[in-house]
């Protein structure tokens, strides 16, 4: 069970970083901040004060994102979708 959380965690944190990539595309970010932002996040989310249902709303603000960045936009591309 120890190993969900983790995943948990780790999910919630590249997702969260993707999606302030996604909010700053047009501003030019130097890689090291994102490095930050990564290191900031996972502290953030092993804390023991931060409650239980706040990881899990990002988890699944995180997921979600990941799935549209990586999937859907994939399958739009694909197949011609708008928004591609």
């Amino acid at each position: 069970m120890e190993d969900f959380a983790l995943l948990k965690n780790i999910l919630a944190v590249v997702g969260s970083v993707e999606m302030v990539k996604n909010f700053t595309k047009k501003v030019k970010v130097p890689g090291f901040v994102w490095a930050l932002l990564t290191t900031a996040l996972s502290v953030v989310s092993v804390l023991p004060f931060i409650p239980e249902w706040v990881l899990d709303a990002v988890l699944v603000l995180s997921v979600s994102t990941l799935f549209y960045d990586n999937i859907l936009q994939r399958y739009k591309k694909k197949f011609g979708g708008e928004d591609a």
